[in-house]
């Protein structure tokens, strides 16, 4: 016999000794239920994942992700659902838009619920929509301060990373609602033309927006680069060749 318990309950199949898959579906279901009810009354948002990659707008690409939405059953109770969006591409460009909904009596098995996408309004209902500029709402997360290096897989040829022992480094800091990328640094540059990429941030330092964001540097006489939503960090006018460039800035990450 064997059994497997979830709080007070207990699940045991004498026959075959083992726990069946409607008992791992119920505690999923148990589990995930803990998780949908601390977000009732927040809205609908996504939780994790689903980036927008607008490099090119009329095919966008929305990556995969779990997205919330706050939903108000029979009885006038909340009912929010976690689901798993696959992402999708899609035409964001102008004013242009992409809507998430949950599917009216869709399968409530785990949190796989199924999601209704279309560029069309869906009117009032629980939505997350997405633009150009990303999700309509985002679930804030506790933001950690600790320096985080950055991977040497990320530096290209040409750039010698950590001049006078200050080797590249990122971290988030918040400021108020707003969450920002602090980035810190010395390198020497050789070889790279305008727009040419000095490195690349990890994915979770990215900026979301579809516009790059520009930082400063000091060292050299453009002292700007430019970051994509992609992460890669380029040069400004003029380049860079054999130049000792420092970094100590910050933008916004959302």
């Amino acid at each position: 016999m064997s059994e497997f318990k979830n709080s007070s309950k207990r699940f045991n199949n004498l026959e075959s000794g083992r726990y069946s898959n409607i008992h791992f579906d119920e505690n999923f279901d148990n589990i995930f239920g803990l998780i949908e009810n601390q977000y009732a009354g927040m809205g609908s948002f996504v939780v994790n994942g689903c980036q927008v990659n607008t490099s090119n707008p009329a095919s966008s690409i929305i990556s995969p992700g779990m997205v919330y939405f706050d939903t108000i059953d029979d009885d006038g109770k909340f009912d929010g659902k976690l689901c798993y969006y696959g992402g999708a591409t899609v035409d964001l460009s102008g004013n242009n838009a992409w809507y998430l909904t949950r599917l009216d009596g869709g399968d409530d098995k785990f949190f796989t619920h199924d999601i209704v996408s279309s560029s069309a309004d869906p009117g009032n209902v629980p939505k997350i929509i997405f633009t150009k500029d990303g999700a309509s709402k985002i679930l804030s997360r506790e933001i950690s301060t600790e320096w985080i290096n950055i991977p040497s897989v990320n530096i290209p040829v040409g750039v010698t990373n950590g001049v006078g022992s200050q080797a590249l480094a990122v971290r988030k800091v918040t400021q108020g609602d707003v969450i920002l990328v602090e980035l810190k640094g010395n390198i020497i540059c050789s070889g790279i033309s305008t727009g040419g990429t000095i490195f690349v941030l990890p994915e979770e330092f990215r900026p979301s927006g579809s516009n790059p964001v520009r930082i400063s540097y000091a060292g050299f006489q453009s002292n700007y680069a430019d970051v994509g939503s992609n992460g890669n960090v380029r040069a400004g006018a003029g380049g860079l060749s054999n130049d000792n460039i420092s970094f100590n800035t910050r933008f916004a990450f959302n």
